[in-house]
């Protein structure tokens, strides 16, 4: 039946499945396939599909300077250091919040919406950003399972147009999380504030607060949900050779979780680069800093 299903690939309505790979089914039909027959179409759809989404936004670089309304929130937080911490606990821990996590996630796809204007109906956005993960999951499923028997130059596209559209849609998350934070600070300005309670300006203070934190989690999360997705303890060569070829800081950070998750070991002079790296760009320095701390935890 396997072998029939394989070879009877051609009379399936593949478009429709590719792009319904947010959904289970699909998803589950896409990487059977991928993993039964060598047929180029499945990738081919699979890599036209991922470059449709959000093909209007640009790709989140995490370069000097394009998240610097974060540089205030990180000037006034702690800074991080190392403190001794027992490992077993803290991969429970990790356990238990990854669980809470994708129990959110199922309830968000079943109910959420986000308000964007150019978005007539959320439905259609969600699918968007479904597809997004879903695709992702499945191009690191075909990284790690065709490694040894996938053209090189197409395993690196796999990767490259996986980063593209992950690092398309966290652009747009952060502009709808800015279209959030100025209309949550118009409400409050505009409203007058009761007798006893907190006032507009201190409302605004704790909102600002609030979408500068929501923003610097938000960031470092997607860079753990690309790592974690499409990593593999056997492609370094594929993510040195993309992260080469466009080395900014988004590129190296994921490639150094990837390293890190993947491999168990901290490469001290790989780490001096990207802090030197990172030496004018405060954020990425914290971002690897946090990556750093939390491997070290964790192992």
């Amino acid at each position: 039946y396997t072998i029939y299903l394989a070879l009877s690939i051609h009379k399936l309505n593949r478009p429709a499945i590719v792009s319904t790979i947010h959904l289970e089914k699909s998803s589950n039909i896409v990487l059977f396939l991928t993993h039964h027959s060598k047929d180029p179409w499945i990738l081919n759809e699979i890599l036209y599909s991922i470059m449709e989404i959000f093909s209007e936004e640009k790709e989140v670089t995490l370069e000097e300077g394009s998240l610097s309304f974060l540089q205030k929130f990180v000037e006034e937080i702690p800074e991080l250091v190392l403190e001794d911490r027992d490992a077993n606990k803290e991969r429970l821990e990790q356990d238990k919040q990854k669980d809470l996590i994708e129990n959110e996630q199922k309830h968000e796809d079943r109910n959420a919406s986000l308000p964007l204007d150019e978005y007539e109906d959320p439905t259609e956005l969600m699918a968007k950003v479904n597809r997004v993960f879903r695709s992702i999951e499945v191009c690191g499923q075909i990284l790690r399972n065709r490694l040894g028997s996938m053209e090189r130059k197409s395993l690196e596209l796999i990767y490259e147009e996986s980063l593209s559209v992950s690092l398309r849609f966290l652009n747009l998350f952060l502009k709808y999380s800015e279209f959030v934070k100025e209309e949550s600070i118009r409400i409050i300005e505009t409203s007058k504030s009761q007798e006893n309670s907190i006032s507009p300006t201190k409302l605004t203070r704790k909102v600002e607060s609030f979408y500068l934190g929501m923003n610097y989690m938000v960031i470092l999360g997607m860079l753990y949900k690309i790592s974690f997705a499409l990593g593999s303890p056997k492609g370094r060569d594929i993510y040195a050779k993309v992260t080469e070829n466009n080395p900014n800081p988004a590129l190296c950070l994921i490639q150094e979780i990837i390293e890190l998750h993947f491999e168990k070991k901290l490469d001290f002079n790989k780490i001096k680069e990207l802090h030197f790296k990172f030496n004018k760009n405060p954020i990425c320095d914290r971002f690897l800093k946090h990556i750093i701390l939390r491997h070290c935890y964790m192992h």
